[in-house]
């Protein structure tokens, strides 16, 4: 994974935890929305953007790979939703897929269930919205890996070709 890129996001949470907290402090102060509400946001933004640093202190240390392609299928921990070993058998499609600007290798599999029911109650909730949401609950973005979505792309069509299935899921 791409350190540089892991340390960007940890201190844009720490920067952003830092204003939650400030919030917190000029609550009574402001007079743009009512001081409950501006606590409200302070704690809410404080948890959230808090658990980015806690993420990203954790990736910096981590030194598994983000992403494993072999002939048995993917290892996914690009994140904090990561899916872990998706066997190739399990995969149905994978597409390309923008989120809130951002591009993403969504992997379709036969059994969504399965992955969302990995993890902690946090990362379960997440890929369950996503399921929900999206249609899979298997994002790999090549934003914390150390490379891009073309060669992610590339890297994961081709293994994927290579152990029995086409990018569409049809047999070759």
């Amino acid at each position: 994974m791409s350190r540089t890129k892991i340390l960007t996001i940890t201190a844009g949470a720490l920067l952003l935890t830092a204003g939650a907290v400030f919030l917190w402090f000029i609550a009574d102060e402001q007079r743009r929305i009512s001081p409950g509400f501006a606590r409200i946001v302070s704690v809410l933004g404080t948890l959230l953007f808090g658990a980015g640093i806690i993420y990203g202190a954790v990736k910096l240390f981590d030194k598994r790979p983000g992403l494993v392609l072999d002939s048995e299928g993917i290892i996914d921990n690009s994140s904090a939703v990561a899916a872990g070993r998706i066997p190739w058998e399990e995969i149905v499609d994978i597409q390309t897929m923008s989120v809130g600007g951002q591009n993403f290798l969504s992997i379709i599999v036969t059994d969504p269930e399965k992955y969302i029911a990995r993890g902690n109650p946090a990362k379960r909730m997440l890929a369950k919205a996503n399921y929900k949401g999206y249609g899979t609950p298997i994002f790999i973005s090549a934003m914390s890996l150390g490379m891009n979505l073309a060669e992610l792309e590339d890297a994961v069509f081709g293994m994927y070709q290579k152990h029995g299935k086409n990018p569409r899921g049809e047999a070759v």
